[in-house]
């Protein structure tokens, strides 16, 4: 049968990807799509082997055929979408990914993919609306809430950025960077007992079941702003030796090291975070206390 014909192109196309043939793979992932037209997976192979080796213009103009000859295609409005990002034509891609939802609303990608072109432009109230649209389609997506609780963050709405992140951890509680994510805005906005004693409770296992850099960082500030400053400061400066470039790491260690007096080394951090231009949650608070350091 013509199916099963063209899951055997699918497998050789995959072949011929994970040994880097890409043009051999292109050619066969375009034979499983003349087979089966209507089926997602030749059509994703295909366009992505295509952007891959350099020829989005080729797929732009595959997808804009397909979609001439069934404008509601399940598939191909997302795939377009995906193709008009990577050529920066971003307006033209949100088009799509809103066809390609209102088509096939349980696609997680489009939604996905719109919320976070939003994002990027620096758009986060659209990026809200087309996430919440989404969790109407797909309550229990995890990457959706995940989406929605830095969307939120953006906009500086903080309490909705944490329910979106309680909410994600009730989705599933393993989800260690919606734990780290909850944790930060915790101690960064928060401040009172019980919401330093939650951080402490999503965080205290990071050293043990997540050693990147990133959650030992968020463990030592909770321990800090808990009022552990030696233990706080022994995990920032295990997360700074495996990231020393991170301005983040070096402004959280920078003002534990202040506050415990060691002025030398806090200067030293504090310089290194505000070394790149990159906005990090503190970055007011890191220039203020190096002022003062060198004042």
């Amino acid at each position: 049968s013509t199916g099963n014909n063209s899951m055997a192109l699918l497998a050789e196309g995959r072949f011929y990807e994970a040994q880097r043939r890409l043009k051999e793979a292109s050619r066969v992932y375009e034979h499983a799509t003349a087979l089966t037209p209507n089926a997602p997976e030749p059509l994703l192979s295909l366009v992505k082997v295509e952007v891959a080796l350099g020829q989005a213009q080729q797929s732009r103009t595959r997808l804009e055929a397909l979609l001439a000859s069934h404008k509601d295609h399940s598939f191909a409005h997302g795939l377009l979408g995906e193709v008009l990002a990577l050529t920066r034509e971003y307006d033209a891609a949100a088009l799509h990914y809103r066809e390609a939802v209102r088509v096939n609303p349980k696609w997680m990608t489009p939604w996905l993919n719109w919320a976070t072109l939003s994002l990027s432009q620096k758009k986060p109230d659209i990026a809200v609306q087309v996430l919440e649209e989404g969790l109407k389609a797909n309550p229990e997506s995890e990457e959706l809430h995940m989406l929605l609780a830095s969307a939120r963050s953006e906009q500086g709405q903080i309490d909705l950025a944490i329910a979106a992140y309680e909410t994600t951890l009730r989705l599933n509680s393993r989800n260690l960077l919606a734990a780290n994510n909850l944790a930060v805005l915790l101690v960064d906005h928060k401040r009172d007992p019980s919401s330093l004693q939650r951080a402490f409770s999503l965080s205290r296992d990071f050293e043990k079941e997540a050693p990147h850099p990133l959650f030992i960082d968020t463990l030592g500030w909770v321990r800090f702003k808990m009022g552990q400053q030696e233990e706080a400061i022994r995990l920032m400066k295990q997360a700074v030796s495996k990231s020393p470039e991170m301005s983040v790491l070096n402004y959280h260690l920078g003002i534990a090291l202040f506050q415990s007096g060691q002025r030398a080394e806090a200067r030293m951090h504090l310089s290194k975070a505000l070394k790149s231009s990159d906005p990090f949650e503190g970055r007011q608070d890191a220039e203020q206390v190096l002022a003062q350091l060198r004042g």
